[in-house]
Formats: C-alpha cells, structure tokens, sequence
C-alpha cells in the first residue's frame, strides 16, 4: 500500500468521480476511484451525510493509496459495504472522497453539478450515523417496532409523503408503542445532525425517490416513513410526555419532509430570485453549514443558475460576505424589493460589508421576500461598485429617547430590576410620549398596551395590568421578594402575567419619535451604540419595503441600516426624501 496522500485524476469537461468497495472482507475499506462522464456513468448512489468532526478520522484505501475518511463517513462505508454484499458490484458517489476538497477550483467546478449528481444517482441513501449511547437503547427500541409498523402500512407506493399518517394508534400499541413513545423515539431520531444540514435539503429532494435511511444497525426505506405516525399522536403524546423534547431539531426533520412537496410545487415557477430567494429563506430554514458559502451554494442545485449574475457562480475563493452581498444585490435589483432585509439581527459589519446585507449563517438573517413590487416602481438601485444603495423614503422622524431591557430581565431572582426597569420604561418612554402628545399616562399606557399586542402578539394583553400592579400595588400590597410558584401564592396569576411579560419584552428596544410616536425593535439589531453627539437615528418607511427601517446616519449624506422595526404612526409624514444606505 502506498502510504502518501489520495492523488487525484483531473476532471475534465462533465466528469464526475465514482467509487466502490472492492475488498468486501476484513477490517480495512479497500475502494477503487473512477473518472465518468455525467449521463454515461454505470448505477451509483450518491451518499448523504454529515461529515462530523474533521479532526476524528480513519484511514481507507482508494486506489492503493491512503485517503483519511472522518469518523463518520468510515462508519458509512462499512455499511454501504453490508449492502454492497447483498447486491453486488455498487458504485458509490460520496463529496469527501469523489471531489478533491484541497483543490478549491475543482470545488467551485464540482458543487454546480451537484444536484445532476444526485438527480443522475440510482437512488440517496442518508446514513445518520449511530445513535447516542445515553439515547441507544430507547432509539433501538423505538426503530425496532417502529418499522414493523411502517412495513405493514407502508403500501406500493416508493412516493407518499408525510400527509399519508397511515395506520391507526391500536395499530403502534399492538406493537408495544405508545404516543409518548412516538413522539420520545421520533424526537430522538430527529436530534441527529443530519437533518440540520443545509446540503441535505437538495441531497433529499431533487431525486424522484424518497432517500433511504441508515441509522445504526436499521434501515428505513423511505424517508418519510420517519413521520408516519397516526394522527393525533403529538396531541395524545403532549400529556403524557415527561422529558423535554427537541422540538427545534424535530422541526428540521419535518422541513426535510415539506420540503420535498415544496420542490416540486415550485419546480414550474419561471421567476429564478423569487425561487432562489424561497429555498434560501424558507426551505433553508435554520440550517447549518460548515463553510458559510454552503448557505448559498447548497440550494443552487434546486433551480435554474443561467440566469444567476456570475459574482454568484460557486467560488470558495471569494470572501463569503462577497457572495452573500452578491446575493443580496441580486434579490433586490431582481424583485424591486428590501424584503430580504425583514431581519432582526446579524450584521455582516465586521467584515466591511455594506450594512443592508444579511448575515445568512443565521437563521434570524434568512428572511422570506415577498411578491415582486417592481423595479421601475419601487425607485431602488444600486451605485456602480454595489456598495451603495440608494432608494427613495418618507422620513417618519427622528429618535429622541429609547430604552432597552437588558439580559437579567429575565432572571425570576430578579424582582428588583423588573420593577426598576419598567419603572424606567414608565418614565423613558410612557411620560416623555404622554407629554408630547398630550395625552394622560392611563390613555397612552392603553394606546401602549394595543400597539404592543400588534407588535409582539398575547403578551401585549397582559402588559398593562401587570405593570400599574408594579408600579401601582394595589391594597398596599408591596411587591414580594422573589417569585414563588403560582399554586403556593395567592396572586400567582400576577407572576404568570409577569413572566409573560418578560419574555414578550426581553431583548426589545423601545424608542420616541421626535414627534410622539412611540416604536420598538431587537435590540440585538444594533450596528453600533447611538450617540447622540456623532450621530442621529431617524425612522424611515422605504418605498421598497413593507416596514419602517431604523437608520443611523454617519455622514456624507449617507446612513446605515440598524434594523426593521414596529411603529405606531401618528399624522403625516414628512416629505419623500431620497436616502444612501452604506
């Protein structure tokens, strides 16, 4: 065996690389590399995994020469192999082995072919690795039974989807699976980090078959077997369920499902922004990447990219806010609209990004973009080196006074600050507004309480109540020292509120218009710290967009997009005003 590195064969014209196993005994994994043409190649299936930690790896054999596979993949290997024996000769298609990941050029050559590569494979089988051994034996459990079920239910049919719910919950007990089984053993299938990779959307969806399953020693043969469970489990499963679940991770595993319905509902859509913009934003959904570009480049495979400006073509060499500012750029001139910025956080400022372009290695970041307005409508253009965008606004007003609760207002140990600071609220925004506008603090504490139900939903209903009884106990009952379950105290309902009220507000800056109006936005949104000596943030409502932007002005005639916010409109507003976001 020749022990120095994998030594590739160049690609060239539409070529890809394909292996197979070809020693299908003993402890070592002995594969053979082979360069074919894309459309003349034999049968393979294109592997989907996930990588796993880089610097965990085992060694191979491809082409008599060393080749260190992650930890991961080797495990995928050797069960690849199992099938391999069953079936005879099976060539196989996996990134790390038939893309050399050195080789940056080939890279940015290889990753538009992506989805050919999966569409052209004989079928995807998604190996999600071995279970966890504090949650083995209740996933074995769970899969054990589980796919008897699913091979009696599961019919003819290689293309149902996860609305099918076929069998009946008398059916899961017959073979000993309650709902809160259900819902425990699919909640810990869904916490494998397979189902949060942003490559495993397009791996899944882009062929005509589900993908097949390998988890540990058990093979699911159709990806949405997963989440057929009978109706009405997840309500059944809510009562009875004791641990916490991922519910974050379980909603990934359900998108993985959708997105294959969402796919193929989009697949007639001529618009390429429109649908671009919706696999990044929706079907990305909060999807993780080990390279930023993936963010981007992950979903390009899923439509048509002749139409894509060429700053968009996969390049690991460039900077990924480059691409991520291409992106941008592209979306707006494309759709006439700043939708995309309808984030709440994640600035891309560090890296000397202009500040209108989203950070989308966040989920906060990814915003969906809606129905096209127009270019020629909407007035929005770009200066001739893309840094610049210009647009035309009403200036709603200037930012006078604002308050932001501060982390700790969350903490129930806490009561201390609360009351501080919602006394601080009261007197930052509540009286310096009421005044402006002349209008008595119990009338604007309503006209607060309806324009916080409109901006951050149930927990405004409980706003205005909860902090008179603070500010204002009643009876002359002073506020307790801490806060005690509701069922040991008599006022529990009050701290029920209160929490509410805590997490409705937390992280939220509240701020006045030099006018009256009173707004709020994340607080995490800030680009930088305002000082009223340097700078001014005013509220503009951009014709482009469907919200009011804060931005801040730093000279030149020029200003920065802090965040979108909620504003309570009162009046007019001022003339249209053309404006230069950097």
């Amino acid at each position: 065996m020749d022990l120095r590195p994998l030594e590739y064969r160049e690609l060239h014209g539409c070529e890809i690389r394909l292996f197979r196993l070809i020693v299908l005994d003993g402890a070592d994994l002995v594969c053979e590399l082979r360069n074919f043409e894309l459309g003349k190649h034999p049968k393979y299936l294109a592997l989907s995994y996930v990588w796993g930690d880089p610097s965990q790896t085992r060694p191979i054999i491809v082409n008599g020469q060393m080749f260190c596979a992650t930890a991961n993949l080797h495990d995928a290997l050797y069960k690849l192999r199992n099938m391999q024996k069953e079936s005879g000769e099976l060539w196989m298609w996996a990134d790390a082995i038939c893309v050399n990941q050195v080789d940056m050029a080939e890279k940015s050559k290889q990753v538009p072919r992506m989805g050919d590569i999966y569409r052209s494979c004989e079928r995807v089988v998604a190996w999600l690795g071995y279970p966890p051994e504090d949650k083995a034996a209740c996933i074995n459990l769970f899969l054990e039974k589980a796919t008897k079920v699913w091979a009696l239910t599961a019919g003819s049919d290689d293309n149902y989807t996860y609305h099918t719910a076929e069998g009946t919950m008398d059916l899961y007990q017959d073979y000993g699976l309650d709902a809160e089984d259900c819902l425990r053993g699919f909640g810990y299938l869904a916490a494998f980090p397979w189902w949060e990779r942003m490559w495993v959307v397009q791996e899944c969806v882009i062929h005509e078959k589900e993908p097949m399953l390998l988890i540990g020693n058990y093979t699911i043969r159709r990806l949405a077997d997963i989440v057929r469970m009978p109706e009405g489990f997840l309500d059944l499963a809510s009562e009875a369920i004791s641990d916490p679940q991922p519910w974050p991770t379980e909603m990934a595993a359900l998108g993985i499902i959708q997105s294959r319905e969402m796919y193929h509902e989009l697949g007639t859509m001529d618009d390429t922004a429109t649908k671009l913009n919706y696999f990044i934003t929706g079907i990305g959904g909060t999807r993780k990447a080990t390279q930023a570009h993936d963010m981007i480049y992950g979903l390009l495979g899923l439509t048509n990219t002749t139409g894509l400006p060429s700053e968009l073509a996969p390049s690991y060499e460039t900077p990924f806010p480059q691409v991520y500012q291409a992106y941008a750029k592209y979306i707006m001139e494309q759709s006439g609209s700043m939708e995309t910025l309808h984030r709440e956080e994640y600035h891309l400022g560090e890296y000397g990004a202009p500040s209108w372009v989203p950070d989308l290695r966040f989920p906060h970041g990814r915003k969906i973009m809606g129905v096209n307005s127009g270019l020629k409508k909407s007035g929005l253009a770009f200066s001739k080196d893309g840094c610049r965008l210009l647009s035309k606004s009403d200036f709603a007003g200037n930012v006078i006074a604002q308050f932001s609760f501060p982390g700790h207002f969350l903490d129930r140990d806490d009561d201390k600050n609360i009351s501080a600071n919602l006394s601080r609220l009261e007197e930052v925004i509540v009286r310096k507004a009421a005044s402006m506008r002349n209008t008595c603090i119990k009338t604007f504490r309503d006209e607060l309480s309806r324009m916080i139900i409109g901006w951050l939903g149930y927990g405004g209903e409980m706003f205005l109540g909860t902090q008179e009884l603070l500010l204002d106990p009643r009876d002359g009952r002073p506020s307790p020292p801490s806060l005690p379950d509701d069922q040991n105290y008599p006022d529990g309902e009050f701290w029920k509120r209160l929490n509410v009220i805590r997490g409705a507000l937390w992280n939220y800056t509240c701020f006045v218009l030099e006018n009256g109006c009173v707004g709020c936005y994340r607080t995490a949104a800030r680009v930088a710290p305002v000082n009223s000596t340097a700078s001014k943030e005013g509220v503009y409502w951009i014709v482009a967009a469907g919200e009011p932007f804060i931005l801040q002005q730093v000279g030149g005639g020029c200003s920065k997009f802090v965040a979108c916010c909620h504003l309570e409109v009162q009046g007019a507003r001022n003339p249209e005003v053309d404006i230069v976001i950097v």
